[in-house]
């Protein structure tokens, strides 16, 4: 809930509370990557798609592209959410980058 990181977004900014304390609690940031990886492979094969013509005119056959969003995927990420919070509370950006390099240097 949005309530939840708005509380720990202002007790991290202010000090009772650190991002290496809630390290073990929040998703890998693996799942940052993969969800990169994800758009990168269907933005590619949209791009490769661009130049190819069909010349098959069946209509049967029916191409179902799926969209992969990133701004949607990134905003599910507690990482990101966390991020993107303590900057709307006024933390310092050196202490917001933190949770990702200390994520980082733990895996």
């Amino acid at each position: 809930p949005t309530s939840l990181y708005l509380t720990t977004a202002i007790l991290c900014a202010h000090g009772p509370l650190s991002l290496a304390a809630l390290q073990p609690h929040l998703s890998p940031i693996a799942d940052i990557e993969k969800g990169y990886d994800d758009w990168k492979q269907a933005y590619q094969k949209k791009i490769k798609k661009m130049g190819v013509v069909s010349l098959n005119s069946s209509k049967n056959k029916v191409d179902v592209e799926v969209q992969v969003d990133p701004i949607e995927v990134m905003k599910k990420n507690q990482i990101i959410r966390l991020f993107f919070t303590m900057l709307d509370v006024g933390a310092d950006w050196s202490l917001a980058c933190e949770i990702f390099h200390s994520k980082k240097r733990e895996e």
